[in-house]
């Protein structure tokens, strides 16, 4: 099933219309729940790179990623990209 949801997300969606042309698109979001997201957002980046802070040598290369690029991301604060 998941092969499914990467395929159907990678095609571009269309604007949904109704019987009379009028476009049908989601309203906005409201602060709160955009400030969720963010704080959401910043909370698993400072997880993620706490825990890959916490890699050894051998577990960084299984994913291809080198001790130096580790160290770079998980020196980041959480709220950079």
């Amino acid at each position: 099933m998941g092969s499914i949801m990467a395929i159907t997300e990678s095609f571009p969606r269309q604007p949904q219309e109704d019987g009379l042309g009028v476009s049908l698109k989601a309203p906005k979001k409201s602060l709160a729940l955009r400030l969720l997201e963010l704080l959401e957002l910043w909370h698993r980046r400072r997880n993620d790179r706490r825990l890959l802070s916490g890699l050894d040598d051998r577990m960084l290369k299984d994913m291809g990623v080198s001790s130096i690029d580790a160290l770079k991301e998980s020196s980041k604060p959480f709220w950079l990209k």
